[in-house]
């Protein structure tokens, strides 16, 4: 009787340990889809066209498709930021190989220091990963940016929402915070300017 009750616990035991290494493995996978939504949001918020312009809420955006990529496999993940991402128009891209890097503002065009290595992990589908490079080889040649102030030195960045009732209880919202400070840091950080 009582070996039947150490087989028990044995099992018992043994289905504990697959079901945390399981969870493990997912929140594992939810933290990289994360990491890798952040870079390409804040890819997609800094150097697109539709951002520069003003048709990309980068907020609603991510907190519209945060749960979503959180809870996604590789091939939903990449179909998701190709969405995001939408088409990639060549034309600024092939202006971007013909500009005069002495004319422009590092600061304001995001020239300097900005590490696109990330966009080359194989996780990334090969359409996505054409995307992601089109994308980082724009230059935005107009001067301004929905996101980006015109003084490289001004703390307050243009039309980022105040979220007053911020409480930091919500996970989502936290997660846009998290996002934010990332990609301003990753694009925006003055010591890369001076």
């Amino acid at each position: 009787m009582k070996t039947i009750k150490y087989y028990f616990l044995l099992v018992a035991l043994l289905f504990q340990i697959v079901n945390v290494q399981a969870q493990g493995k997912n929140i594992m996978t939810q933290n990289q889809n994360i990491k890798q939504f952040i870079q390409i949001w804040g890819l997609v918020k800094y150097k697109s066209q539709k951002s520069i312009v003003g048709k990309f809420d980068a907020d609603k955006v991510f907190l519209s498709l945060i749960e979503s990529v959180k809870n996604a496999d590789q091939k939903q993940l990449n179909q998701l930021v190709s969405t995001m991402i939408g088409p990639v128009d060549p034309a600024f891209t092939a202006k971007a190989h013909s500009y005069d890097h002495d004319t422009l503002s590092s600061y304001q065009h995001l020239l300097k220091n900005v590490d696109y290595n990330w966009i080359k992990d194989k996780k990334y589908t090969i359409a996505v990963r054409k995307q992601l490079t089109a994308l980082s080889n724009q230059v935005n040649l107009s001067g301004n940016h929905q996101y980006i102030p015109a003084v490289w030195y001004e703390s307050d960045l243009p039309n980022e929402a105040a979220y007053t009732d911020y409480t930091f209880n919500e996970e989502r919202m936290n997660l846009l915070t998290l996002a934010k400070v990332w990609n301003a840091i990753e694009y925006l950080f003055p010591y890369k300017y001076i």
